[in-house]
């Protein structure tokens, strides 16, 4: 497909794939039988317990907020086109703004990553339809072609709004409802919980989708007595996001309980705005030095302010110009009765992360909960009561999205969204780590930091401490063999019994009904022939690896495929064979994907080209504490003192001062100096570094050491925590770089007649009394030729 997705979107179309190779839901007839056997389907090929709520067949993706669950969406209107041959695609939006911000998704027009179909190489053409171009469908649109319509739920549910919806237009003879019952419908619900009621599903029935797909990141309904939904085909959870740096890590910045005695109202606002806005001023000062370092576009972040209504969102913007007039200008108003035009598009301009002239508060009452993807939004002052846990996650979620490349910076501070607390929010925060675990941060408002201050670091050593790197072009990746020759699959699951699946049927309580199992398998089988055709046939759907139009491709599928089954045969009867294949053919493919793509990985290489020149490297700026002043490297010891200072007086390095990452980098650096056996050594400011580790987009390789020895002999030499080297991943960005970094010692050794290798070193091996080689010796034994 082409299309970049997140593991959670991956598994949500994966559970969609197996479903649906089981059943046609383009033929879908709306009986009572069809949708039970649908329902059986889901219950043993993906979710255990799962159960339809509606009529038709509906499956609810419950996604985080931030982890894309709008670039699923556009996956599974392209994987039903593709291999359901849906043509007619309803989206269901509530409100105006979800409305607006999909026709954009939509437009093809769009490149950025807001685009529903970004980076679909191969995206099929489509007529967006709006509702009052359903007359105009009917003229201009081929049966044949691929239309997308949108509607707001409230045009066709409500009763105030849907007589257009129904009555039949005069010249036409034929209503927007008609329209769109006459074609078979594929269905997507965005932000499903807020209209999961009765009467709008009863709305979404009346259509007589063939399939209906809910997008949600709160699976409850919302209302007097909200209920979990039971359709749910994967779920990930805001914890999971969090847990896994899809999105921001929240920090909640309270008070202490006996602080807030000394305040009234008034004078708590004000100390909780002035908290925001020195918070907001370091983050600011943090990203504007990230995104010079990394030579990215300026991204200008903002605080949202919750009010508890329209009079005292004004009252809060007179504050906020009389208090904190540097924001007079950077403070704007949304609710139900802006007015202000010029307000309205500073709203809508905040979308745009390279404004130097953004707006940097914005104040809101009740009025941003779905359909704001904002991604540079970094403090949140909730000066309201939260009504419900739906609506604390949906605030939560405004300010988790990631501004850059959706990846953390690994610096904790860019990588947290900040909450200042007031009293009532910090309990439902404790409800949510219930939820959440310790993903959320909490912290009193004592520990507030400090103001930052600029310390610039200059290469001022003697001219005896410059050390030579040669500069390099990078000349693309080159393929050493040919994988396929030297790969054969192995099983890697220990969990592919067909007992597997006599246990769900027991969960399902359809003891029993095993000839129905097993009428499943056999056709599914028996229409391929063999297991081995039919594992054949999937690795060529699903290994995306392979090029099906290549003939050494062709062979080397069906190949893995003969010897896969043959390592089942070992252990399996036939029959186990097919049930195995069968039910567990998704958890195989990623298999068999992965195993391939690590073969593959393991046999190219980035090739460079060295220069005359060497490297010169430049002055560079880091933001530090302000009373945290420079340190005398004999003084440096702990975590901190290490971390967060400029530590000065190295005499082997161009940079007489340094400041590191970790204290075993620092370890590491007195090693060097002392050790005799070093000449001198480096460690490079962010994007002056010689390594590409990725040639699409050429992403730069930060190493943290280059290190010159006696007769010539130089090193490459990372210090990574141990949690972060993990050998038999590959695809990992430290196997990546550390492979980019090995390629590059090959071709400048070769080219310059210098030694060069490379160490990747766990951080627990950095021990200070140890000498270079004896520190160099604990490198991990890295996994390529």
């Amino acid at each position: 497909m082409g299309l970049s997705r997140r593991q959670p979107q991956e598994v949500s179309l994966k559970k969609l794939a197996t479903i649906c190779d089981q059943f046609n839901f383009y033929e879908f007839d709306y009986s009572k039988e069809s949708l039970e056997r649908i329902e059986t389907i889901s219950q043993v090929s993906a979710v255990p317990g799962f159960k339809f709520e509606t009529q038709f067949p509906s499956y609810t993706f419950a996604l985080a907020t931030g982890v894309g669950k709008t670039r699923l969406m556009g996956s599974c209107i392209y994987y039903l086109n593709k291999k359901q041959e849906f043509k007619n695609f309803l989206i269901v939006v509530k409100g105006e703004t979800l409305f607006e911000k999909l026709k954009t998704e939509l437009d093809p027009n769009n490149k950025t990553d807001r685009y529903l179909f970004f980076g679909l190489s191969d995206m099929f053409r489509y007529n967006v339809i709006l509702p009052d171009d359903f007359k105009r469908a009917l003229y201009r649109f081929d049966e044949n072609e691929v239309n997308i319509f949108i509607i707001n739920v409230e045009k066709f549910a409500a009763k105030k709004d849907a007589r257009k919806f129904y009555a039949p237009d005069e010249e036409l003879g034929l209503s927007q409802y008609k329209l769109l019952t006459e074609r078979k419908l594929a269905v997507m619900l965005d932000e499903s919980h807020r209209y999961k009621a009765e009467v709008s599903f009863n709305s979404v029935n009346d259509l007589k989708p063939r399939i209906c797909l809910e997008f949600t990141a709160t699976p409850i309904t919302t209302g007097a007595t909200p209920k979990r939904f039971k359709n749910i085909l994967h779920e990930f959870r805001l914890k999971d996001a969090i847990s896994k740096g899809y999105v921001k890590i929240p920090r909640v910045i309270a008070w202490r309980n006996d602080e807030l005695s000394s305040f009234d109202e008034s004078t708590f606002e004000r100390a909780k705005i002035a908290r925001g806005l020195r918070q907001h001023e370091r983050k600011r000062e943090l990203i504007r030095e990230y995104c010079e370092q990394n030579a990215l576009p300026l991204v200008t972040p903002f605080v949202l302010i919750s009010a508890k209504d329209t009079e005292h969102a004004s009252g809060l913007r007179r504050l906020i110009g009389t208090e904190f007039p540097y924001y007079a200008t950077k403070t704007i108003e949304i609710h139900s009765k802006t007015e202000n035009e010029d307000d309205i598009q500073k709203f809508l301009e905040l979308e745009r992360l390279n404004n130097p002239d953004a707006t940097e508060i914005v104040i809101h009452v009740n009025k941003l909960k779905e359909g704001w993807d904002v991604k540079n939004l970094y403090t949140l002052i909730p000066l309201r009561e939260t009504a419900s846990e739906i609506l604390a996650e949906q605030t939560l979620g405004r300010g988790l999205r990631l501004p850059f490349t959706n990846q953390r910076t690994g610096n904790e501070e860019i990588d947290t969204f900040e909450v200042i607390s007031h009293e009532k929010y910090e309990e439902i925060v404790q409800k949510a780590k219930k939820e959440y675990g310790e993903e959320i941060i909490v912290q009193t408002a004592d520990e507030e930091k400090p103001e930052l201050v600029t310390s610039i670091i200059s290469p001022d050593g003697t001219p005896e401490s410059k050390m030579r790197i040669p500069q390099v072009s990078f000349a693309g990746t080159t393929e050493i063999k040919d994988f396929r020759a030297q790969f054969h699959p192995k099983l890697s699951h220990d969990k592919l019994v067909a007992q597997d699946v006599e246990i769900i049927g027991t969960q399902l309580g359809i003891i029993g009904k095993e000839d129905e199992l097993i009428n499943i398998i056999k056709p599914e089988i028996g229409k391929y022939g063999s297991p081995e055709e039919f594992l054949f046939r999937k690795i060529l759907r699903y290994v995306t690896e392979l090029n099906v139009n290549d003939k050494m491709d062709l062979e080397f599928a069906r190949r893995v495929a003969n010897e896969y089954v043959a390592l089942l045969r070992k252990q399996h009867s036939a029959e186990d064979i097919n049930r195995i294949l069968v039910n567990h053919f998704r958890k195989i493919m990623v298999d068999i994907s992965n195993q391939i793509s690590i073969a593959k990985t393991g046999v190219t290489r980035n090739r460079y080209v060295t220069n005359e020149s060497a490297i010169e490297f430049r002055v560079f700026q880091r933001k530090i504490s302000k009373d945290k002043p420079e340190i005398a490297r004999e003084a440096a010891s702990t975590q901190q003192e290490c971390v967060d200072r400029v530590i000065a007086g190295y005499q082997k390095s161009i940079f007489r001062k340094n400041i590191f990452d970790s204290r075993e980098e620092k370890l590491f650096s007195d090693i060097l100096e002392k050790d005799g056996e070093v000449v001198k050594w480096v460690k490079p400011p962010l994007r002056q570094s010689p390594i590409t580790y990725e040639n699409i987009g050429l992403k730069d390789y930060n190493p943290d050491f280059f290190v010159e020895c006696r007769k010539n002999h130089h090193y490459i030499v990372e210090i990574k925590r141990a949690d972060e080297i993990n050998l038999s991943d590959k695809s990992s960005i430290v196997m990546k770089k550390a492979k980019a970094a090995l390629d590059w010692c090959a071709d400048v050794s070769r080219e310059t007649g210098d030694k060069w290798e490379y160490k990747l070193i766990p951080s627990t091996e950095v021990k200070p009394h140890l000498s270079f080689y004896q520190a160099i010796s604990a490198a991990s034994s890295l996994p390529f030729s």
